[in-house]
């Protein structure tokens, strides 16, 4: 997908709609131009902000702006049986779009019917279903720590996530819970509601945690002879 070659199609009521921002009718030019016949676009908020150099709450920012003014759907589609998303499908709404993308298609001497194509047409399956968290009260309800509840629904009506954003939050707070990264046994470690929204801790990479290597070194503790830490003079050499 990178140093994409085809066109983009900004409609005059997306580039004369005063609600919309500059750089959300930028991006829906990029999105038709990534969508296929059926006006789906499964590109993440990673490949658009790589693409124009900004972050990914930038992007998501853009697309709840384009979503909020009427002119893109959001679905999501979850691993089956986990919360964890593996597509996110933008559509293109909006009377005669459809039409407008098949004309420059057929009008077109080049191969941008096969490129409008390639963003991938046979991988819509019924398992699309909008995420879980839609306000704050369902977000406090999947957060493991339930600590400072108001500073953190302060935070929330701050920040006004999209439902892009409110995707996301629910996908990073899951992968660390499944990773074990937060162990909602031991909640010292997992951060305040108020702290991860403030700082958009939602968009830092999740990671993995040391439990097994602490059991192993553990385990070969226990492991040791009596005998042997009982004449074990390593201390005086």
């Amino acid at each position: 997908m990178d140093n994409p070659g085809y066109y983009a199609i900004i409609p005059a009521t997306v580039r004369y709609d005063d609600r919309l921002t500059p750089n959300a009718k930028l991006l829906y030019g990029e999105i038709t131009a990534l969508s296929n016949k059926e006006g789906y676009c499964w590109a993440g908020n990673a490949y658009f902000a790589n693409l124009y150099g900004v972050t990914k709450t930038s992007i998501s920012t853009w697309i709840g702006n384009l979503k909020d003014c009427g002119y893109i759907s959001l679905q999501m589609q979850y691993k089956e049986g986990t919360k964890h998303i593996l597509n996110r499908y933008i559509r293109i709404l909006g009377e005669g779009m459809q039409e407008n993308l098949d004309t420059y298609a057929s009008n077109l001497n080049d191969p941008i019917q096969e490129i409008l194509m390639v963003n991938n047409t046979s991988n819509i399956t019924p398992n699309i279903t909008v995420n879980s968290i839609v306000d704050f009260d369902s977000f406090w309800k999947l957060y493991p720590r339930k600590a400072g509840k108001k500073t953190a629904s302060d935070r929330w009506n701050q920040i006004k996530p999209t439902q892009d954003v409110m995707a996301m939050i629910e996908e990073n707070v899951t992968q660390r819970l499944d990773s074990g990264e937060w162990d909602v046994n031991n909640q010292s470690f997992i951060l305040h509601a108020s702290t991860y929204l403030n700082q958009a801790r939602w968009e830092d990479e999740v990671i993995g945690t040391a439990k097994n290597k602490t059991k192993t070194n553990t385990d070969s503790i226990k492991a040791t002879p009596l005998m042997d830490k009982v004449t074990d003079r390593s201390w005086a050499e």
